[in-house]
């Protein structure tokens, strides 16, 4: 279930491992957003999470192009930089037009951060999110994988699972 390409937040060591398919401009990401964060912030390193792009084209049809963009700010900017640019999203519900800004008031160049969304490496990068998504079964976001590093157990959250639920699963 883990690749080399994703961005981990919190103990990339940590026994148990959030893998969260998303999109950007689902609700019902934005809140389980929040409550993943609060687990990976409460598991005193017990906890990663792997945030996965899963853009509902059809729903949301500025959410491809926001994963694009967060991709490029995880490029030019590392795994921190995806983090802080995606809560901002998240935090915000800013519209696509507004990323470039975003990405400078978070200190990315403009111009190399406006050129990377054309480049095709953040757009495989989605893709590539979107065909694992497809394999392993997940049918909307947020689509919630809890996973036993150790054991290999996977169970899988339906939803915006409350933190509560989370933490039992945990």
């Amino acid at each position: 279930l883990l690749t080399g390409g994703d961005y981990v937040r919190g103990n990339i060591n940590a026994k148990i491992a959030i893998i969260e398919y998303s999109d950007v401009d689902c609700p019902f990401c934005g809140t389980f957003h929040e409550t993943a964060k609060q687990a990976v912030d409460e598991s005193q390193g017990e906890v990663m999470w792997i945030y996965r792009h899963l853009p509902l084209d059809q729903l949301h049809p500025e959410a491809r192009d926001k994963a694009i963009a967060t991709e490029c700010a995880g490029i030019l900017g590392g795994n921190d930089m995806f983090w802080e640019f995606l809560d901002e999203l998240f935090e915000t519900g800013s519209s696509y037009s507004e990323v470039p800004t975003i990405a400078g008031d978070l200190g990315l160049d403009v111009n190399s951060f406006n050129n990377c969304l054309n480049d095709e490496e953040p757009k495989l990068a989605v893709e590539y999110d979107e065909g694992i998504a497809q394999e392993v079964g997940v049918r909307g976001t947020p689509g919630n994988f809890v996973v036993n590093l150790e054991t290999e157990e996977v169970i899988q959250l339906r939803g915006a699972e409350p933190l509560q639920n989370v933490k039992e699963t945990i």
